[in-house]
Formats: structure tokens, C-alpha cells, sequence
């Protein structure tokens, strides 16, 4: 076997989702110990979270290599070391490296200015960006389940729509979710559908607190069915 040592090249890209990764101090020792620091810039939320993968021009960058990185968050500093022996094995010549990163999480920021609607009406979601390519799913979940796509495939930030006049009313989760990786989804963010309202209902002889005004139950009826006050006592 051939010692792992010489001159290494790598690859810094700007790698999926459109992050950007740093890496500090890569060397290898004369046993062949690979050893590097990374830190993850962020550029979204204190939700972002990714995987590692680093890949070699050994196999033409087809496999990763079997390293287990962790969890690499914004702004922290994490030390790799590995035996590149063992790991990589025979190789002649100088070593390419690409390191790729992976959400874990996906840390876009919805914004609501209500969280409750009606059927049929207008809803106006805004979201952080993410990734380059922009595409996304904004969709109504039950029970982890998708029960309503309100746009999909989505290029950009923000959607302005209306919700169905047949959905059912109840509690929904609103999803952002990138397009080309359903597994990963926004934070959960509860919102209710109702249907029309009726307006203000009084029982019967009540008064609206401070406008000694009297309100009746109409329950949607037709003025003229509305029920005969009562009249004035001593006529």
C-alpha cells in the first residue's frame, strides 16, 4: 500500500443549496493523516443545518468517502481528521478534493400577517430565499399528509392566492418546501380555515356592552322572519 502523502489539490465550490463552506488548515501527515477545519457561512436562519460529504478524484468524485462529519452549523468551527490510508487507499499522484454540504434542515422564514382565513379568500404568504435554482411547493398539510397544493414549482418568494371554496375548515400546517427535495420543509406553522362568517350574534334581549343598542338572532334569516320584540310592558 502506498502512503498516503505529496501535494493535495482541492476543490472549494459554492456547493448545494447555494452555501458556502470554508475550509482552514487542510494537511496531511507524513502517516498519511488527513486532517482539515470547516466552518459553514451562514446566510438564512439559526435553523441551518448540514451534512458533509467529501468526495476524491480517486473514483472521479462518484462516492463519498466513509467520514463521518456531524452536523456542521453556521459559525461553528469543526475539526476533520482522518487516516487517509485506510480511507482512501492506493492512489498515484496529487488528490483532488470536493467537499459537499446537504441540508439538514430547511431553514426558510415564512411570513403571515394573519393565521386565520376563510374559504375562498385571499392568502399572501412571503418566504426567505434559499437556493439558486428557486423553486418551491407551498402546500396545506393534516397529519403529516398533503392535502392541498396552493402553488408548485414556484419560482421565487412570495404567493398571493386564493384558498378553495370546497376545502374543509379546520387546523392546517403551511409548508414551504423546495421543490427538488420533499423531504425537507419549513418550519411548522399552524394556521385555521373557517368558512364565511355571520357577523355579530347576541342572544336575544342583550345589550352590546356600552351602546344601549338591542341586537337579535338572525342566524342568516331574512329580516322580515325575525322574531316580534317584545312590546312595552303596560301595553
Amino acid at each position: 500500500m502506498k502512503y498516503f502523502f505529496g501535494i493535495i489539490f482541492f476543490l472549494l465550490t459554492r456547493l448545494s443549496w447555494a452555501q458556502e463552506l470554508s475550509i482552514d488548515q487542510l494537511e496531511v501527515s507524513n502517516e498519511g493523516v488527513v486532517s482539515f477545519t470547516c466552518s459553514v457561512i451562514q446566510h438564512h436562519s439559526s435553523r441551518e443545518e448540514y451534512s458533509l460529504f467529501i468526495y476524491t478524484s480517486v473514483d472521479d468524485f462518484n462516492e463519498p468517502l466513509n467520514v463521518e462529519v456531524g452536523t456542521l452549523r453556521p459559525g461553528q468551527l469543526t475539526t476533520v481528521s482522518f487516516d487517509g490510508n485506510e480511507i482512501i487507499g492506493d492512489f498515484d499522484g496529487n488528490i483532488e478534493f470536493d467537499f459537499r454540504l446537504k441540508a439538514v434542515t430547511f431553514p426558510v422564514e415564512v411570513m403571515l400577517e394573519k393565521r386565520k382565513f376563510k374559504k375562498g379568500k385571499k392568502i399572501n404568504v412571503r418566504w426567505t430565499d434559499f437556493h439558486e435554482s428557486g423553486w418551491y411547493d407551498l402546500e396545506l398539510y393534516q397529519n403529516g399528509e398533503s392535502v392541498h397544493r396552493l402553488i408548485g414549482n414556484h419560482r421565487g418568494t412570495y404567493y398571493s392566492g386564493k384558498l378553495p371554496k370546497d376545502i374543509k375548515s379546520g387546523e392546517y400546517e403551511l409548508r414551504v418546501t423546495p421543490s427538488n427535495e420533499k423531504t425537507l420543509h419549513s418550519e411548522q406553522m399552524s394556521v385555521k380555515v373557517t368558512s364565511k362568517g355571520k357577523g355579530l350574534v347576541i342572544g336575544a334581549g342583550s345589550i352590546l356592552a356600552g351602546s344601549g343598542v338591542f341586537y337579535l338572532i338572525s342566524n342568516g334569516n331574512k329580516e322580515d322572519d325575525l322574531p316580534t320584540p317584545p312590546g312595552v310592558p303596560g301595553d
